[in-house]
């Protein structure tokens, strides 16, 4: 057919990838593409090609590819939007249209991930530490390191305060920013994340898997904003929304449009919904203050 014999294009930008389930194309399974759309895209390519792959031009697909380059490949900040290509049904090549000048973009990434590897250096690889303090700590580094950027809350193209650049460097970010950075450190750590999206909420959060099971985590709505001039509070770190259930986070994120896959209710109360203050990691023990009975506690279980 027509279709099948000429290049054709679709642009997804991505206000453009909101979606009620996960990405079809994590970063897991598709390891290899990932590598080589980094590579293409660290190389300022025009157009990269993705014929090889042999990936079908489905709706569901062209989607999966730009929703995979958006929210699970946070270091290609520097990539604006997409458009995916394709021929005689199969992707055929991605173009992205780049934010910043290549020197700029490649001085940009080895800030980010010197900031990154910063925070993890003593968690990464700490066999004394478990996932879910990992979890825990990275949570509320990223919650103390950051303000939410109320200037962007209606959104600009290319603002670094919609990536990790933003949360990491310039210290101020929107939700998004939030999840991406969030979902970045911990895979550094080894921790399985994912973005969650609702567009009825506007606002986007992770979905991370400890020991298995899956759970809620929104670093935005737990880095508080104060008062009638909305102002943060400096140290104040909420954690009503770590590591919660998908019947928990409704009680604040009544929308119908995201992922509920999340069902453990373990840690929809937990000892930590106590503390307004953010966990320190002292000679590899936990310690936080528990502001219902004002007090120090060493979390040595």
């Amino acid at each position: 057919s027509a279709y099948n014999l000429q290049n054709k294009c679709t642009v997804v930008k991505q206000s453009d990838v909101y979606a009620d389930k996960a990405c079809a194309f994590d970063t897991e399974s598709n390891a290899m593409l990932v590598d080589h759309l980094y590579k293409g895209f660290f190389n300022y390519e025009n157009a990269v090609d993705v014929s090889s792959f042999r990936i079908p031009s489905t709706t569901d697909n062209i989607n999966g590819v730009a929703m995979m380059i958006y929210d699970e490949m946070p270091l290609a900040f520097f990539v604006d939007r997409v458009s995916v290509w394709y021929l005689g049904g199969y992707i055929t090549k991605i173009q992205p249209v780049y934010l910043y000048q290549q020197s700029t973009a490649l001085e940009m990434v080895a800030q980010y991930k010197y900031e990154a590897e910063r925070l993890v250096a003593d968690i990464k690889g700490n066999s004394a530490v478990s996932d879910l303090e990992k979890a825990l700590l990275l949570h509320d580094r990223i919650a103390v390191m950051c303000e939410f950027d109320l200037g962007n809350e209606t959104g600009a193209v290319g603002n670094e305060a919609f990536n990790g650049y933003g949360v990491f460097v310039k210290r101020t970010a929107v939700c998004h920013g939030y999840s991406e950075a969030y979902d970045y450190l911990l895979e550094l750590v080894g921790i399985k994340s994912m973005l969650c999206r609702s567009q009825a909420l506007n606002h986007t959060w992770n979905i991370i898997t400890i020991n298995g099971e899956k759970y809620h985590v929104d670093i935005t709505w737990d880095d508080s904003i104060w008062g009638a001039t909305r102002w943060d509070v400096i140290g104040r770190i909420d954690h009503k929304h770590f590591m919660v259930s998908s019947s928990k986070l409704y009680e604040s994120h009544a929308a119908t449009d995201y992922d509920t896959s999340p069902t453990d209710t373990t840690y929809d109360s937990y000892y930590w919904h106590d503390s307004q203050s953010a966990f320190q990691l002292v000679d590899n023990k936990l310690y936080y203050i528990d502001q219902k009975n004002a007090n120090l506690v060493c979390k040595t279980d």
